[in-house]
């Protein structure tokens, strides 16, 4: 959610959150 103010900057946590948490990343997107 707080994702899409910052589209391309949280693409990078969200690649290293998805190692840790892939399905909180998944219901992000």
């Amino acid at each position: 959610n707080r994702d899409a103010s910052r589209p391309r900057s949280t693409l990078k946590r969200r690649s290293e959150a998805c190692s840790q948490q892939p399905n909180s990343v998944l219901l992000d997107f």
